[in-house]
């Protein structure tokens, strides 16, 4: 399970809001991001990291009429069975999902999609990776609080005074002038990352 807050201020075609990458073949795995030219909200999970190929979602769901506000973004995977869930509901689902997911040994990217280096503009929390639980099964009602790091909890960004992994199992590289923010976030408190679509991203 993949989710994370995210307060998109425009569209790019490709987009990355976050995933795995490995960059032999243009692997990608446990990507959300905005789908080509349609600017849907979709997910990448093929040796090429395309929906056309059958092996992801893209949802028909415009990201424009979500733009400028906090959407909760969830993307579980079980077997080939994936399901992309927006502010708790199922929006795309594929049986034709990799088994094995190509890029597990990549580098895990927040703000964009490295391939083509397409940035996300806008601000991004609580992102968090459990591997081995699918925490949503069915339509939920989005988290109320920060997250926290639960059982077979991965990676768990919640900005605090500094970026880092909460659940302490990964080293995080800011790049550009990636910073934590208070101008937007979703929990009254707390910080968000703020990414500029020129260059930031984690």
């Amino acid at each position: 399970t993949l989710e994370c807050w995210a307060y998109i201020e425009s569209t790019f075609n490709n987009a990355g809001i976050c995933g795995s990458y490995n960059t032999t073949g243009d692997q990608r795995s446990y990507i959300i991001y905005q789908t080509h030219t349609s600017h849907h909200f979709g997910v990448a999970m093929s040796s090429n990291g395309t929906f056309e190929s059958g092996s992801g979602i893209d949802s028909n769901v415009n990201i424009t009429e979500y733009l400028n506000q906090w959407v909760h973004l969830a993307l579980t995977k079980s077997g080939t069975n994936a399901t992309l869930y927006l502010n708790g509901n199922s929006i795309g689902t594929t049986s034709s999902a990799p088994s094995t997911l190509h890029a597990s040994t990549g580098a895990f990217f927040v703000g964009k999609m490295n391939g083509n280096n397409i940035h996300t503009t806008g601000y991004i929390s609580d992102v968090r990776l459990v591997n081995g639980s699918v925490v949503y099964s069915s339509n939920f009602t989005p988290p109320t609080a920060p997250l926290t790091a639960i059982t077979n909890t991965k990676f768990l960004l919640n900005p605090e005074t500094s970026i880092s992994d909460l659940s302490q199992s990964s080293t995080i590289t800011c790049f550009d002038n990636t910073v934590t923010s208070t101008t937007q976030v979703k929990f009254a408190g707390t910080k968000s990352i703020a990414f500029d679509g020129a260059g930031d991203y984690l």
